[in-house]
């Protein structure tokens, strides 16, 4: 399913673990969706050997440990959007789904609360926090009710 992370610019998030690292054939795909797709990152652990390509922007900000879990750094507004990961076990493929949604904000003291109303997560400022408009985020509601 879907799960969520507010964070404020410089914070790092973790998109994804749970990667089958005993399969030698297997691989993951790192993908952003949202103004453009475009594939940011993948893994060949063909021949229990780590390959990791990555596209320009995100070479020495996305790492993948030996735990499967992924490691983005140092987020911008550029990295908002939905991180799709394919990994691919044999012939059956997962997805797993994360949307980041990076403030405005100067330090981490701007971050927002997140509640539910309706199919839509709400993030609010305590006590005015920075005085930025922060919009609702809409959740598309399958897997649960997101991480916050």
């Amino acid at each position: 399913g879907i799960s969520l992370k507010t964070v404020c610019p410089g914070d790092s998030v973790q998109v994804y673990h749970d990667i089958d690292f005993d399969r030698c054939n297997s691989y993951v795909v790192l993908k952003i969706n949202g103004k453009r797709d475009a594939e940011i990152a993948s893994w060949s652990l063909r021949n229990c050997t780590q390959h990791v390509t990555l596209a320009k922007e995100y070479k020495d900000r996305v790492f993948l440990d030996q735990n499967g879990t992924i490691t983005i750094h140092n987020l911008t507004h550029f990295d908002q959007g939905t991180y799709v990961v394919l990994s691919k076990k044999d012939t059956l493929p997962s997805i797993k789904e994360i949307q980041i949604y990076v403030m405005s904000a100067p330090n981490n003291d701007c971050k927002p609360t997140i509640y539910r109303s309706g199919n839509t997560l709400v993030a609010s400022l305590k006590d005015g926090g920075c005085g930025i408009p922060v919009p609702s985020l809409y959740w598309k509601g399958y897997g649960g009710f997101p991480n916050t």
